[in-house]
């Protein structure tokens, strides 16, 4: 397992798959990417029905991988957001959490918070999801809610924070636009 440098706010990735090569501010870093899917990108706003419904937008649905069967878990993000992961992922990521060593009671007190918040649900035959009343209140969600990639997962947040987090600030873009300069790929069958 390996973990991320805090360059990039020490996520967990990993499984041992490829290899790619960052340079960025704090130097070299070698990040591990391997079955845990890496894929959730794009963002958009959606309604939510009375009943606390709401259609999980088709440009992420598409990347539910087909073994997932529909079958989603939904739980609460630190900052006022919710995360919804595709079932086998979300048993990956506890998995990982639960191999970390060494076994602290913080990590063992973030492990229950992340499972006693977390609902399972199934796509219904429209692509919606249920958001129970407590996740809705937490995450100050009523009638909208913005679905956004995440790599490994989508984050559900309310419009106004989307807006808010996800335009970046001016001052970013030339970090940014140097970052990703330096980004090196591994081609298919370096992988």
């Amino acid at each position: 397992m390996k973990q991320l440098s805090p360059f990039l706010d020490g996520a967990l990735v990993g499984f041992g798959v490829g290899r790619c090569r960052f340079v960025g501010i704090r130097g070299l870093l070698w990040v591990a990417v391997g079955s845990l899917r890496l894929s959730y990108f794009g963002k958009s706003t959606v309604a939510i029905d009375a009943k606390g419904r709401t259609n999980l937008p088709r440009e992420l649905r598409r990347k539910l991988p087909d073994a997932a069967g529909g079958e989603v878990v939904l739980t609460i993000g630190p900052n006022r957001d919710l995360h919804l992961y595709d079932a086998k992922a979300f048993e990956s990521v506890l998995k990982a959490l639960r191999q970390r060593r060494p076994r602290t009671p913080e990590l063992s007190r973030q492990i229950d918070f992340l499972t006693a918040n977390a609902t399972s649900n199934t796509l219904d035959d429209q692509n919606r999801i249920s958001i129970p009343a407590e996740m809705l209140r937490y995450a100050g969600l009523s009638t909208r809610v913005t679905f956004y990639g995440a790599g490994d997962r989508i984050k559900l947040l309310h419009p106004d924070r989307a807006e808010e987090l996800l335009r970046p600030p001016e001052e970013l873009a030339p970090d940014l636009s140097e970052f990703l300069d330096t980004l090196e790929v591994p081609l298919e069958d370096e992988l």
